[in-house]
């Protein structure tokens, strides 16, 4: 560690080329940590690995890394995924929703969410308490279904209003 003549804090090298410099080869260059937070839920890190920015969590033994946000040197992003193929992509070993959320709106009408879920994709609004989704308002299934007012269409295009389906 090294504090320099313009003030510089460097940690890992002597020549610091900002305000705080860490520098490192091995694990997270920055850990913060919660010692008051529950079991694996303490600890937070940035790192870089090969040019890309990793965000995550580490488990209380400090070895089991899991990595929540990166950005990769050539620009894309990945939430739940360390390895974006997009310029934005996110990833869940569960149902993966993206949510748009207009603050100014009226009660449970604030929130559109969009989700893929075993390979079809839906969108549908939710409450804005999250505990509920409505009908899906557009599906697209796997099988290149598509539905308007339904997520289970049972033709190409499937619309279903107050009166039933009207199905094409």
């Amino acid at each position: 560690m090294r504090i320099d003549n313009n003030g510089r804090l460097g940690i890992g090298t002597t020549t610091a080329r900002a305000t705080l410099q860490a520098a490192g080869n091995n694990g997270p260059q920055l850990l913060l940590t919660e010692p008051g937070a529950g079991a694996n839920l303490k600890h937070w890190y940035a790192s870089t690995t090969a040019g890309n920015l990793n965000f995550g969590t580490l488990a209380d033994n400090l070895s089991t890394r899991t990595d929540r946000l990166t950005l990769l040197n050539g620009g894309h992003i990945g939430i739940g995924t360390s390895t974006p193929a997009w310029s934005l992509q996110i990833a869940s070993s569960t149902q993966t929703y993206l949510a748009l959320s207009d603050t100014n709106a009226g009660t449970d009408l604030k929130h559109w969410t969009f989700s893929s879920q075993g390979g079809n994709f839906y969108i549908a609004t939710s409450s804005d308490a999250y505990a509920t989704s409505s009908a899906s308002a557009f599906s697209i299934l796997s099988n290149g279904n598509v539905g308007i007012g339904t997520s289970s269409p049972g033709t190409l295009l499937s619309i279903q209003n107050s009166g039933g389906f009207i199905n094409l």
